[in-house]
């Protein structure tokens, strides 16, 4: 699957596809292919590190 990782915070340069493996779904799970997802106010502070400061990169962003 492709996502889309924050290798380090900074500015949306440091934003770049990489292919991970989510393994398959077990009991009780579905795997959603996500095409389209939204960006607000918050995911720009997870990006730059000004929010949710225990998130330490590389890690697949996204609070939306």
């Amino acid at each position: 699957m492709t996502a889309i990782m924050l290798r380090r915070h900074g500015g949306p340069e440091e934003l770049a596809p990489d292919t991970i493996d989510v393994g398959e779904p077990g009991p009780g799970q579905v795997l959603v292919d996500v095409r389209y997802a939204g960006v607000n106010f918050m995911d720009t502070g997870v990006r730059s590190g000004t929010l949710w400061r225990d998130r330490t990169p590389p890690f697949v962003p996204g609070v939306e």
